[in-house]
């Protein structure tokens, strides 16, 4: 067996796994294959320590040497406003706050922000405000940080054209806290674990993407609230949460592709929003609604899996001149579809199946809605061999108007 494979070299620590990850990286973006003086290995050689508190005032490639212990100092490093084009590679080192310190690196002010400002291979830990503080900054990323037992792990004010990738938070009261979000922000492949709040994203502009984030065993899932057009919440994992998504006051959006599963709240909850579509996702056990949807007007919920939900599996409340379209909607608590007090809508080509209680229920609240084409079982009044006539207003076999 060789060294490289051998049992010893398996039971490396976090920390060396990211020493290992980070010198692979870099070797590999340098091309280094013998030719001394390129400007990648310029870099590498000029590289600036970082041992304990720093002020970073010009750009460079800094790297820290040590775990940097705190105790009542203000913060650990900081980029002076209006500096860019700074690196700060943690190679698998810690920044402590102690439960004492309030951040643990800062960068930029409401606005007086940075560009082009990267964080990576870095553990961040017990700071009173907030791991990773941006403000104002643009084109910037955070990559392979693990943020635990912070007040927020990350958090930022006005940052655009941002990338968050495989990150880890963990313990925190709220793993990331965003507000007043520029455009085209990422979160992709991030892992949100047994915090309070596993993100809030407050005021987020256009472009915002999450994607591929596993988000479990949360107090709270993710928030996004008063954002506009062309954001994309697209195949996460949510997972035994209090709750799964909760998006609100959204325009032009879409949620696809995820799994919502056994969060003990609702799977997915929108509201206040317009031109929405939610599609794809499967939506699993979950202790409320599995998807539910409140004062929202002209979206559409599309081809979902919506099973064994203990409340209704799709619910409307003030909705308007919206679509449930080819839906599978089975085994849930309550009714399969319900609508209150909205107007409207269709409900059209859904398999409708062994809820406990009406495949499709309207109350006397609710006008100008069309129920056409849904298969239901006929022990909830699936009349027409399983089959609902056109309608309007659920006047049939497998509706009800309370």
């Amino acid at each position: 067996m060789s060294e490289e494979h051998s049992p010893e070299s398996r039971r490396l620590s976090r920390r060396e796994i990211l020493r290992k990850s980070a010198v692979a990286t870099t070797v590999a973006g340098l091309g280094l294959s013998g030719s001394a003086g390129s400007a990648a290995a310029t870099e590498k050689e000029d590289a600036v320590p970082i041992d304990g508190p720093t002020l970073i005032t010009e750009p460079g490639y800094y790297v820290l040497t040590q775990d940097i212990i705190l105790g009542d100092e203000p913060g650990a490093i900081s980029v002076e406003e209006e500096v860019g084009d700074v690196t700060i590679d943690g190679r698998g080192y810690t920044l402590d706050g102690t439960g004492k310190a309030d951040v643990g690196i800062f960068a930029g002010e409401a606005f007086r922000g940075n560009e082009n400002i990267t964080v990576k291979n870095l553990c961040v830990t017990g700071f009173t405000q907030s791991g990773i503080r941006l403000g104002s900054n643009t084109g910037s990323a955070v990559k392979n940080v693990t943020f635990t037992d912070c007040e927020a792990g990350l958090r930022w004010i006005s940052v655009s054209e941002t990338v968050v990738k495989d990150c880890t938070f963990k313990n925190n009261s709220t793993g990331v806290f965003t507000t007043e979000g520029g455009t085209d922000d990422v979160f992709l492949r991030n892992h949100f674990v047994s915090n309070d709040t596993a993100a809030y994203f407050d005021n987020i502009n256009p472009g915002f993407l999450f994607k591929e984030n596993r988000v479990e065993h949360n107090d709270g899932g993710v928030i996004v609230s008063d954002f506009v057009s062309g954001t994309s919440i697209v195949g996460n994992e949510f997972y035994r949460n209090g709750f799964g998504a909760i998006i609100e006051s959204a325009t032009e959006g879409v949620i696809k592709g995820n799994q919502f599963v056994e969060n003990e709240g609702d799977g997915i909850d929108l509201r206040g929003a317009r031109d929405f579509s939610i599609e794809k996702n499967h939506v699993l056990r979950n202790s409320g609604v599995g998807i539910n949807l409140i004062s929202v007007v002209n979206s559409t919920v599309s081809k979902n899996l919506v099973r064994g939900n203990a409340a209704d599996g799709i619910f409307f409340w003030g909705v308007t001149n919206s679509e449930v379209v080819k839906n599978k909607v089975l085994n849930n608590g309550g009714d399969g579809i319900g609508l209150r007090d909205s107007d409207d809508n269709v409900i059209r080509k859904n398999v409708i199946k062994g809820n406990g209680g009406l495949p499709i229920r309207i109350d006397d609240e609710s006008t100008g809605n069309i129920i056409e084409k849904n298969k239901t079982d006929e022990k909830n009044g699936g009349g027409n061999g399983g089959d609902s006539d056109d309608k309007e207003d659920g006047n049939g076999d497998i509706c009800r108007i309370e």
